[in-house]
């Protein structure tokens, strides 16, 4: 009877043991994989980052500044539905072309923060009304309003009222931004489900194309 009780103590002991053994394993692995998550994120980010502000810096630079301005990469705001990373990396990549431009680092630090203001009321909207495209006007209204203001209040384009200077930066994120992101929108959004990764358990992580808000 002793000998029984003796194992059966032995076998709990085991069982706890290899219980704390599995806790920690799982600790680990889920430490590992936050890290892993963190580490793709910020790959994200800095390649989103790099896209904008390479365009716009060597690319196009021709026309991505000034009053006549059709910052072309500003499409990649369609991407927002899709993946988060898009506002941080388009902003952080906003920065940095707004830093070769005529406004320098006035522009880098006003024009950066309402690219970043103008993504997240473009998302917030998309999310609460089910319609990306008007988000995607509230970005672009945005962001003439301030850019207008920027410009005439540096002198940039002198010649032209407030108003007009306004109405042609508006013209340019009509096409880049909305049309651009809206083409991305749409092309992104069909073939979402067959580029997005595959989890261990083969699910598909990201956006559901099924979930996709409507015009």
């Amino acid at each position: 009877m002793a000998n029984i009780n003796k194992r059966m103590k032995q076998n709990i002991e085991r069982n706890k043991l290899d219980h704390a053994d599995e806790l920690t394993a799982l600790v680990k692995n889920e430490r590992k994989n936050k890290a892993a998550s963190k580490f793709i994120n910020a790959l994200k980010i800095i390649v989103i980052a790099a896209i904008y502000a390479g365009l716009t810096i060597f690319v196009f630079k021709d026309f991505s500044y000034g009053v006549h301005q059709f910052r072309i990469v500003e499409c990649l705001i369609g991407l927002t539905f899709f993946e988060p990373c898009t506002l941080a990396g388009v902003t952080i990549g906003c920065f940095i072309a707004n830093i070769f431009g005529p406004a320098t680092f006035f522009d880098a630090i006003i024009g950066t923060c309402i690219t970043g203001l103008g993504i997240y009321s473009m998302k917030w909207w998309a999310e609460r009304q089910g319609k990306p495209v008007i988000g995607m006007l509230l970005y672009a209204f945005m962001n003439a309003a301030v850019v207008a203001l920027e410009l005439s209040y540096m002198n940039i384009g002198a010649s032209y009222q407030m108003a007009t200077i306004f109405f042609w930066v508006l013209i340019g994120e009509l096409v880049c931004a909305v049309g651009g992101g809206s083409l991305i929108y749409f092309i992104v959004g069909k073939f979402w489900e067959d580029i997005v990764s595959e989890t261990e358990t083969g699910e598909k992580q990201g956006f559901n194309p099924n979930d996709m808000p409507r015009l």
